[in-house]
C-alpha cells in the first residue's frame, strides 16, 4: 500500500463513529477514528506501531464504505448530500427531526482544502444514511447490513405461517376424508365379496372411522339368505381400501356365519373363485362371531385367521368371550378339521351340562359334524368316544361311548332330576335322536347303556325292609344301600326300561326289571334274597309310584 496515500471518512464512516454498534471489531473502530483527512497511511502506521494491521483494517475499511481515499472522498460526500435531501422528505412526513440532516447538507466542501472533508461539527443523534456496506465473501461485492431485530421478527412470521399452513392442510384432509363419497366405492366391493362367497352380497354404508386407526367401515353387511351370514359391520384400512389392497387386516364385528357358507369360503378349502383378486386378504381379526350348524350355535367367538399365500388359512386362533372354550381349523383332504378346548364349557346355554376340560377333534363336512374322538372330564368322571350332529335336514345325531368314575348324583340330577341315587357309573353308551330343535331331540333319544354302579345308595325304597315284613305291608321311602348294581337300560321315545338288573349287598341281593315312562311314572318287580348263617329266603317285592316317591310291598 502507498505510505504517501490519505483517507478521509465517508459519510458512512462519520455515521459508524457516531454509533458504536456500525463497526463492531475494536482494531477498526480504532483506526476509522484517527483517519481524518491528514494523516497519511506512515503517519497512521506510526501511531498504531503495527503496518499490517494498519494496512489490513485499511483495505477493510475502504472495502466497506468506511473511508475513501482524499481523491474520492468529495464525491462520496457529493454523493451523500444527494441521499439527505432524498431522505429529509421522508423524515418530515414521519415527523422526525431535520436538523442534523441540515447540518450535514450545509456543510462546505472545498475541493482544494482536505479539512473540508472533516465532518460537520454537529453529529446527528441517529442517521439517515443506509447501513454500512461490508465486503462479502466473493469480489469486493458490497451488501447492505440487515437491521438486528429484522431476522427473529421475519422469522416469527414465516413461522406462524408454516403453521397456519399446516393446520390448514389437516383440517382439508380431515374434511375430505369424513365427507368424501365413499359410497360410490359399494358397488365394486359388494361384486368383488359376492364373486369370493359366489352368493349375493348387500352393504347398508360405508362409512370413514379414525380411531383407533384411519378405517373405512362397511355397517349391515349381508350374505346370501338371511340365516347364511352377515356381519354388523366390518373394518377395512382406509389407505389400502382407497388403493386397492393389499389388506394387511379386516376386522368384521358381530358376524353371523352358517358352517355350510365357511365351506364354499376358498380360504376354507372351497372352489377359487373366477378371475384374478382385486385385493388379497392376509389377516382377518374377528370380534362376536357365531358359528350356526342349523339348531347348533357357537357364539360369542373372537381371534385371528391368519391366510397363508395359496389364499388358504394357514392358522386360525379363536376362542369364547368369557375363554371357556377354544377352536382351531387345519385343512385336510376331507375337509376342515376342527380342534376343541374346553375348560367348563357348557355346549347348550339351557341345558346344564357342564363340561369340565374337553379335547376333541371334528371333521367339518356338508351338512354335518363328524366328532373322530373326544375325551371330556365332566360330572365327577371321564367320558370318551364319537359323535356325530347333522343338520343336513333338520337335526340329528348319534354316537358312542364310554364313561368311567362318574357321580351317580350329578348325572341324576342332570338327566333324570326326580331320582336320586349315589354311586360311582362305569359303563358304555349308544345313542341317536332326530327332531327339529335341541328339545324335540332329546324328547326322540334311542338309545343302550350298559353300567355298573358301584358302593351306592337308591334313595326312596327300602328294598329289604319289604322283603322282611312280608306279603300284605306296604315301605314307603327309606333307601337301599348296596355294594355293587348292574344293569342294562334301553332308552325309547316313550321309557326307560331296566333289564337284567342284579343288586348285591353281603348277604342281601336282588334281581328283576323296572321301566320308567314319560312321565315319571315308576312299575317294576325284583326278588329279594336274604341270606344268613342259618337259612336263606327269597321274597318277590313289587315297586311303583311316581318319581320320587315310590313304595315297596311284598307279593305272594
Amino acid at each position: 500500500m502507498d505510505q504517501n496515500l490519505v483517507f478521509a471518512k465517508t459519510p458512512t464512516g462519520d455515521e459508524a463513529v457516531r454509533q458504536s454498534t456500525r463497526v463492531v471489531q475494536r482494531s477498526l473502530r480504532m483506526l476509522l477514528v484517527q483517519v481524518d483527512g491528514r494523516l497519511t497511511v506512515a503517519d497512521l502506521v506510526a501511531k498504531m506501531g503495527d503496518q499490517r494491521l494498519v494496512e489490513d483494517a485499511l483495505r477493510e475499511l475502504e472495502e466497506g464504505g468506511f473511508i475513501a481515499p482524499t481523491s474520492e472522498a468529495l464525491s462520496a460526500w457529493q454523493d451523500g448530500r444527494q441521499r439527505l435531501r432524498q431522505m429529509r422528505a421522508a423524515q418530515e412526513a414521519s415527523g422526525l427531526s431535520t436538523a442534523d440532516v441540515d447540518s450535514i447538507e450545509s456543510h462546505h466542501i472545498d475541493q482544494d482544502d482536505p479539512e473540508s472533508l472533516l465532518p460537520p461539527p454537529k453529529a446527528p443523534a441517529f442517521s439517515s444514511y443506509g447501513k454500512p456496506v461490508l465486503p462479502t465473501a466473493e469480489k469486493h461485492a458490497t451488501s447492505p447490513e440487515p437491521e438486528p431485530e429484522a431476522p427473529a421478527r421475519g422469522g416469527a412470521l414465516a413461522g406462524k405461517g408454516v403453521l397456519v399452513a399446516i393446520l390448514g392442510g389437516v383440517l382439508a384432509l380431515v374434511a375430505l376424508y369424513f365427507f368424501f363419497p365413499y359410497g360410490r366405492f359399494k358397488p365394486g366391493i359388494e361384486a368383488e365379496i359376492a364373486r369370493i362367497v359366489q352368493r349375493p352380497v348387500a352393504i347398508g354404508e360405508i362409512r370413514p372411522r379414525l380411531l383407533p386407526a384411519p378405517a373405512l367401515v362397511l355397517t349391515g353387511v349381508q350374505v346370501g339368505r338371511s340365516d347364511e351370514g352377515g356381519a354388523d359391520e366390518i373394518r377395512l384400512p382406509a389407505a389400502a381400501a382407497i388403493s386397492g389392497g393389499p389388506f394387511e387386516q379386516v376386522t368384521v364385528t358381530g358376524a353371523r356365519v352358517a358352517a355350510n357358507l365357511l365351506l364354499d369360503l376358498p380360504i376354507f378349502g372351497g372352489a377359487a373363485p373366477t378371475g384374478q383378486p382385486s385385493v388379497k386378504l392376509q389377516r382377518i381379526t374377528v370380534e362376536r362371531l357365531t358359528v350356526t350348524a342349523g339348531a347348533l350355535k357357537i357364539a360369542d367367538l373372537k381371534g385371528d385367521v391368519a391366510i397363508g399365500r395359496d389364499g388358504r388359512i394357514s392358522n386360525v386362533a379363536l376362542q369364547s368371550a368369557d375363554r371357556s372354550l377354544r377352536l382351531g381349523v387345519a385343512l385336510t383332504p376331507e375337509g376342515p378339521q376342527v380342534s376343541f378346548e374346553g375348560l367348563a364349557w357348557r355346549p347348550i346355554d339351557d341345558f346344564p351340562l357342564t363340561l369340565d376340560s374337553l379335547q376333541a377333534k371334528a371333521l367339518l363336512q356338508p351338512g354335518r359334524l363328524l366328532v373322530q374322538k373326544f375325551e371330556a372330564n365332566a360330572m365327577g368322571g371321564v367320558v370318551q368316544g364319537t359323535w356325530l350332529v347333522d343338520w343336513s335336514s333338520g337335526l340329528a345325531m348319534a354316537g358312542e361311548g364310554n364313561y368311567e368314575r362318574l357321580d351317580a348324583r350329578r348325572v341324576t340330577s342332570i338327566f333324570v332330576s326326580s331320582l336320586s341315587l349315589d354311586g360311582l357309573l362305569t359303563g358304555t353308551l349308544r345313542l341317536r335322536a332326530a327332531g327339529s330343535d335341541w328339545r324335540t331331540l332329546w324328547a326322540n333319544v334311542e338309545g343302550q347303556a350298559d353300567l355298573t354302579v358301584m358302593r351306592g345308595v337308591l334313595n326312596g325304597v327300602d328294598l329289604g325292609e319289604a322283603a322282611r315284613r312280608g306279603p300284605g305291608s306296604t315301605v314307603r321311602a327309606g333307601s337301599t344301600k348296596f355294594e355293587r348294581t348292574t344293569l342294562r337300560l334301553v332308552i325309547d321315545p316313550r321309557q326307560v326300561s331296566g333289564r337284567d338288573v342284579a343288586m348285591s349287598a353281603g348277604l342281601f341281593n336282588a334281581n328283576g326289571n323296572f321301566v320308567v315312562s314319560r312321565d315319571r311314572a315308576v312299575e317294576g318287580s325284583v326278588v329279594v334274597n336274604m341270606h344268613s348263617s342259618v337259612s336263606s329266603i327269597s321274597v318277590p317285592v313289587r315297586v311303583n309310584g311316581i318319581l320320587p316317591n315310590l313304595q315297596a310291598g311284598a307279593t305272594r
